[in-house]
C-alpha cells in the first residue's frame, strides 16, 4: 500500500505495524470517541515514521506537530494540511515541501498584543503556496517567506474594528509592506473593515489575481471605500499589475446596492485601461437572491 485514508482509531491501532515507511499518501481524519491526547500520542507515533510521504492531510482536532512531538523530516512530502499552532513548524523539515495548508489549532478568539511568537519556517525552503486560516496573521508577515507566491490568509472569528485596528493593533503592524514582494495570487476571506483589507492588498504589490471575501458582519456600503482605491491616485498604488479581481463569493456574498458600485466598478475598469493596466476580469458576487456579475471578459 503507498495510497492510505484512515480515521485516527485506525490508525492508533495500526501504529506498531511496519507499513509506514512505505506510505506517500495519507489522510488521516479524526474520531469523535478519541480524547485529544491519545489523538496527539497516535499521530506523534506514526507520522514520523512516514519516512516517504508525499502528501499528508490531517483532519479537524487532530492537533500535529504539538508539544510532545519529536522533529520530524519529510525528504518527499509536496503537500501538507495541518492543524496545529503555528509555533511547532519548527518541528518539521520538509525541503521540497510546495503547498502548505494550515488551521491554527486551538484558535485564539482574539489578537492579544502583548504575546506573539515568531515561528521558524526554516524547514521549508521550497514553500510556494499557504493556506492559512488563523485569527493572528502576524507571523506570516515575520517569518521569512519570502518566497511565497500564493497567499490565502482566512480570520474566521477575528473581526478588524472601524479604523482597521484589530484587537487594538493598527493593520499595518499585521500586513507588513515589502516583504511578500514575489506574492502574485493573494485570497483575504472574512475581514470585516475595508481599511483592513487595503492594508492587506498593499502588502501584497505584485498581485496579478486577488479575491476580497467580506465578512457576514460587513456594512451594507463595502466597496465604496476600496474600489476607488483600486484606480486613485495617479500612479497606481493599491494592486497596480493586478488582472483578475474578484468580490465576494457564493457563500459570503457582498449585500451593497449594485447601482452604487456598478458606476464605481465602470469607473475602475475605464481608469486602469487608460493607465496601462486593464483588467482581464472584475467579478462581484451579491446576495439575496444570489447574483455573480462579471464585468470584463
Amino acid at each position: 500500500l503507498d495510497d492510505m485514508a484512515m480515521s485516527i482509531s485506525m490508525l492508533n491501532a495500526l501504529k506498531d505495524f511496519h507499513i509506514w515507511d512505505n506510505i506517500e499518501h495519507l489522510h488521516v481524519e479524526e474520531h469523535a470517541l478519541m480524547d485529544t491526547y491519545t489523538c496527539q500520542l497516535a499521530v506523534n507515533a506514526v507520522l514520523p515514521k512516514c519516512h516517504r510521504l508525499r502528501r499528508l492531510l490531517v483532519g479537524l482536532s487532530i492537533v500535529w506537530p504539538n508539544e510532545g512531538s519529536e522533529p520530524a523530516s519529510f525528504e518527499h512530502l509536496q503537500f501538507v494540511r495541518l492543524y496545529c499552532e503555528p509555533k511547532h513548524l519548527r518541528r518539521l523539515r520538509a525541503p521540497v515541501l510546495t503547498s502548505m495548508q494550515l488551521c491554527e489549532w486551538p484558535r485564539p478568539n482574539e489578537i492579544n498584543s502583548s504575546v506573539f511568537t515568531s515561528v521558524d519556517c526554516s524547514g521549508f525552503p521550497a514553500l510556494k503556496k499557504l493556506t492559512l486560516r488563523s485569527n493572528d496573521p502576524r507571523w506570516v508577515y515575520r517569518s521569512k517567506l519570502t518566497q511565497l507566491v500564493s497567499l490565502s490568509i482566512d480570520t474566521p472569528v477575528l473581526r478588524a474594528a472601524e479604523g482597521g485596528s484589530w484587537g487594538g493593533i493598527p493593520s499595518k503592524e499585521i500586513f507588513l509592506p515589502d516583504v511578500l514582494l514575489l506574492v502574485e495570487e493573494a485570497v483575504f476571506e472574512t475581514f470585516s473593515g475595508e481599511l483592513a483589507f487595503i492594508t492587506a492588498l498593499e502588502s501584497v504589490p505584485n498581485a496579478r489575481k486577488v479575491t476580497i471575501v467580506p465578512g457576514i458582519s460587513l456594512s451594507p456600503t463595502f466597496g465604496q471605500e476600496l474600489i476607488p482605491r483600486l484606480f486613485a491616485p495617479e500612479p497606481l498604488t493599491l494592486c497596480p499589475k493586478a488582472e483578475y479581481i474578484q468580490i465576494g463569493r457564493y457563500t459570503l456574498a457582498i449585500e451593497t446596492p449594485k447601482d452604487i458600485i456598478e458606476d464605481l466598478v465602470q469607473e475602475l475598469i475605464n481608469i486602469r485601461q487608460q493607465r496601462g493596466a486593464p483588467l482581464k476580469s472584475f467579478v462581484i458576487h451579491w446576495g439575496r437572491p444570489h447574483l455573480k456579475r462579471e464585468y470584463v471578459e
